[in-house]
């Protein structure tokens, strides 16, 4: 059987040992074991900078998870706003070409009625 890790490069292998762990704590926002771990950046902006990285924490999951409930709550009474102007347009008693009429898009038929305008 082959293992992935005997391809990755060093760099990637030391980002993942036990050797480099710092510490375990449980996060005190999300109570989830967190693996603190002192990695040497393999690439980009930090290439080559020792940082602490946090592996297991889920705060940020738990914000976003908050955010899309509280839109989603956003979008359900939006609907149903939607939904009870539907309902009141299909059974409504108002002419159809008062529906739509609005002071701007009045045309007086005489010149008695210009003076309404």
């Amino acid at each position: 059987m082959i293992h992935a890790s005997a391809h990755l490069p060093q760099t990637i292998l030391d980002t993942i040992s036990d050797s480099n762990i710092v510490a375990k704590v449980i996060c005190e926002g999300c109570d989830e074991p967190v693996t603190v771990r002192r990695v040497v950046m393999p690439f980009g902006p930090d290439k080559g900078k020792s940082l602490e990285m946090k592996y297991g924490c889920r705060c940020e999951d738990k914000a976003i998870e908050s955010q899309v409930l509280e839109r989603r709550k956003e979008l359900k009474k939006l609907r149903e706003k939607e939904r009870l102007f539907e309902v009141f347009d299909q059974n409504s008693l108002i002419n159809s070409d008062l529906r739509e009429a609005v002071f701007g898009t009045y045309h007086p038929t005489n010149r008695a009625r210009k003076g309404g305008k």
